[in-house]
């Protein structure tokens, strides 16, 4: 595919557009997995959304995880596969599978000696607290295997086979949908459901595209393989460390979330993580398209001094895009709301609190999309310091204010309140990164950057 397109001189709002398509589509196949195994156990009854809502932190950090290891490892066999270096694209592979499965086992330890803890730090009730602690425990476990198979198919991309990688994406979210919606109606398995659909989907996915990378002539099992890659190492300190932090950052901030709503009841929980995990979905495109700037942006940079002023104009016609999206999907959104609602939960009181969460917050979408996208773009641009400084000032103002005026004056309204001012106010973030890339970029033929050290090394 990236042979195919002229990244240097294409049209940008092209450019932008085909780059942005795919991944967007793969981004959004992979979301509504979790949208729909949400939607099930919130038809099932209040207790199993109850459990699952709690889980919602764990699976940020899954996904952190997740994006690490999988992002990582296909920028550096892209560009290992860039210099033909077949042995060095079946170590890195090995590399990261194995690094994977170690450092995800010790989370997971970690989690499984936590996990009575976590549930006292929930108030989780007596009589869910073992549902709760078991879920947990085996859903963190199971998932280790969907890390591992986010591996081996991001290997395919690496390469090019994107369009087989897509494939694969949209084949997993048809199985694990389909043995979701078997475990929890027609065999009764309740909250346990998720566990058993994503041990089977996930080992599945794996096995395909072991396969495939076996035919590919991509994984043999010798000796020197198993020795870390030097060039996977390095992606993974200065790709997938900042986004990993990224994501920790939610993945706190969605501990404190759940902290802060748990004393208005299990209603109101479940309908903010309803509510949440539409943002979650609403988002998808704005990190697709700043992941497509990212590509585009380092592709000019790499190209030389030339091509630097291409830079600034990138990321104002990315931004300007990404802008009227998200007028757009704020509107559907904000009209849909109850619509919305109704098809992912049964319980009324839980409905009622993803309306109103929706209502409020839904609106600003339209500047939080430019946001998300600015920041995703510059974490793969080597300003990643930047990106997490932006993210940590905008969860802790949230997690600051809206706590302390729920607490103050007991209503969970002021904590949705914070969060669409919040949105708002970080779009001014936007015009400084623009001022910031047009300073730096435009007409800056005369020498190369050492901020991109790495993307020449």
């Amino acid at each position: 595919m990236t042979k195919e397109i002229s990244f240097l001189n294409k049209d940008i709002y092209l450019l932008i557009i085909r780059v942005s398509l795919p991944l967007i589509i793969a981004s959004i196949v992979t979301s509504i997995v979790q949208l729909a195994n949400v939607a099930f156990m919130g038809n099932l009854g209040s207790e199993e959304i109850y459990v699952r809502s709690l889980y919602t932190p764990f699976a940020f950090l899954l996904i952190a995880l997740i994006e690490a290891f999988q992002i990582s490892n296909q920028v550096s066999i892209a560009r290992l596969n860039g210099e033909g270096d077949i042995e060095g694209i079946k170590q890195n592979i090995f590399s990261f599978v194995l690094l994977s499965i170690a450092i995800s086992l010790a989370v997971w330890i970690i989690i499984y000696f936590l996990s009575p803890y976590i549930a006292k730090y929930y108030n989780v009730p007596d009589d869910v607290a073992k549902k709760f602690i078991d879920f947990l425990t085996l859903m963190f476990l199971v998932n280790i295997l969907g890390i591992v198979a986010m591996v081996l198919s991001s290997s395919l991309r690496g390469i090019g086979k994107l369009g087989l990688s897509m494939i694969l994406s949209i084949g997993y979210a048809l199985l694990n949908i389909t043995l979701v919606y078997m475990f929890s109606f027609h065999w009764n398995k309740g909250v346990l459901s998720l566990v058993y659909a994503n041990l089977i989907s996930s080992l599945t996915l794996c096995i395909v595209s072991l396969i495939i990378l076996m035919k590919l002539n991509l994984i043999k099992i010798k000796k020197q393989y198993f020795m870390l890659s030097h060039k996977g190492l390095f992606f993974l300190k200065v790709v997938g460390i900042p986004i990993f932090i990224s994501y920790i950052i939610i993945f706190l901030s969605n501990f404190f979330y759940n902290k802060i709503i748990e004393p208005f009841g299990h209603s109101t929980l479940s309908g903010f993580n309803v509510g949440y995990y539409v943002q979650t979905f609403a988002i998808i495109p704005a990190i697709a398209i700043g992941s497509a700037l990212g590509i585009i942006i380092n592709n000019n940079i790499g190209a030389g001094k030339l091509y630097y002023p291409r830079v600034y104009q990138i990321m104002k016609k990315g931004t300007l895009l990404t802008l009227i999206f998200y007028i757009i999907m704020s509107a559907l959104i904000f009209i849909f709301k109850m619509n919305i609602a109704q098809l992912m939960l049964i319980d009324e009181a839980s409905i009622k609190q993803a309306v109103l969460f929706l209502k409020i917050v839904a609106p600003t979408y339209i500047f939080f999309g430019v946001v998300l996208m600015t920041i995703t773009t510059l974490e793969q641009i080597n300003k990643g310091y930047l990106a997490l400084t932006l993210n940590s000032v905008y969860f802790l103002t949230i997690i600051i204010i809206g706590w302390y005026l729920t607490i103050k004056y007991n209503r969970i309204d002021y904590l949705y309140w914070t969060i669409s001012i919040t949105n708002i106010t970080g779009f001014m973030s936007v015009f400084f990164i623009l001022r910031m890339m047009k300073k730096e970029y435009s007409g800056m033929q005369t020498s190369d950057s050492n901020n991109y050290d790495f993307y020449r090394s």
